[in-house]
């Protein structure tokens, strides 16, 4: 749900970036539905972010927004923040447990680390969703793939899984 909630976003004839993507900003509703909240960071894509705001949770924040301050939140930076949110769902574990502090965990994210696999030890988490996620946090904006992408494969996963 919270992927169909980014794709909407991004899709909108204006996109608009969410820009905090992270657990907390995750609500559920007492139906069971995950409901993205929090749009003080978001901003329309087309919009000019400002440098001196620094926003997101730092196992959150894609590497571009670490290596300058004059890059911007985009719609790759909400999917990077994505991946690492189902990271957390799916594990129960913070992205990068092992650095444990913010600094620690912006120069682990800024040098390349990423999640490891063994992370997550939920036998139903399949490796194709795995590796939708190795690419959601490519440190390449370029190659990371659409909310579209995403959320049409976790779909997928979910009707072939139910209850997962």
């Amino acid at each position: 749900e919270v992927a169909s909630a980014l794709c909407y976003l991004h899709e909108l004839p204006r996109p608009i970036v969410h820009g905090d993507v992270h657990p907390r900003n995750i609500l559920i509703s007492a139906a069971g539905s995950a409901l993205l909240s929090d749009f003080g960071a978001s901003r329309y894509a087309d919009e000019a972010d400002d440098p001196n705001v620094s926003v997101g949770t730092a196992a959150y924040r894609a590497p571009e927004l670490l290596r300058s301050d004059t890059e911007c939140r985009t719609s790759a930076t909400d999917v990077f923040a994505f991946a690492m949110l189902m990271v957390e769902t799916w594990s129960g574990q913070i992205p990068l447990p092992y650095l444990q502090t913010d600094r620690a965990t912006i120069i682990g994210i800024w040098g390349g680390q990423r999640p490891q696999r063994c992370q997550i030890t939920d036998p139903r988490f399949p490796t194709q969703e795995w590796n939708l996620l190795t690419t959601a946090w490519a440190a390449d904006p370029g190659q990371r793939p659409s909310m579209r992408f995403i959320s049409l494969s976790l779909t997928r996963w979910l009707l072939k899984y139910p209850g997962c």
